[in-house]
């Protein structure tokens, strides 16, 4: 059973990195001010963080090696170090818009300063690092997840009136696709 039970918080946390707070915050605020027309981007992200993912996957399985020394052993240490300082330099940006999105969310609730709200998102998720096993913080947020997941149902549901309007979401994106009329949509 607790076989299962970790097989099913890792699929959570896999998930957890296409749909995370710094994705659903700066994407509404993209979508608020491009609408649409950068759909395209984020699909095209999606395809190939999964694409990525799988082949990463395959290589370690097979191999037994991490990306980082399959390509350090077939193409040389020096392009190894480009390959590792890239994952560095994303990483960085990934956590960055993760505290930004925390921040983002701070902000909306208490009201204070941005840089603040940045500033304390920054302390509590050191704080957790460092005072948390890994396997603990794993666990903790693929349950968070599986909370998550749990309003899914009632947003889809009908009675749900402070949850977005699927009819009128597909409207704004038939505006945009082309297949609807041309007007420029507007926010509620």
């Amino acid at each position: 059973m607790g076989d299962v039970i970790d097989l099913a918080l890792g699929v959570v946390s896999a998930m957890g990195g296409f749909v995370d707070i710094g994705e659903l915050v700066f994407l509404n605020q993209a979508g608020a001010k491009f609408f649409l027309s950068l759909i395209w981007v984020l699909v095209i992200g999606t395809v190939g963080v999964i694409l990525f993912s799988e082949m990463a996957g395959r290589l370690a399985a097979v191999s037994g090696f991490t990306v980082f020394s399959a390509v350090q052993r077939k193409l040389g240490k020096r392009l190894g170090w480009v390959g590792l300082l890239s994952s560095l330099l994303v990483t960085a940006v990934t956590c960055t818009a993760e505290l930004g999105g925390m921040g983002i969310i701070l902000e909306l609730v208490t009201k204070w300063p941005f840089w603040v709200c940045v500033l304390c998102a920054a302390i509590l998720v050191m704080a957790i690092v460092g005072a948390l096993p890994f396997s603990v913080i794993e666990n903790m947020l693929g349950f968070l997840g599986l909370a998550m997941l749990s309003l899914l149902p009632r947003c889809s549901s009908r009675t749900a009136s402070h949850c977005p309007s699927w009819s009128r979401s597909q409207a704004r994106l038939s505006t945009w696709t082309g297949r609807g009329p041309r007007s420029t949509p507007t926010l509620p």
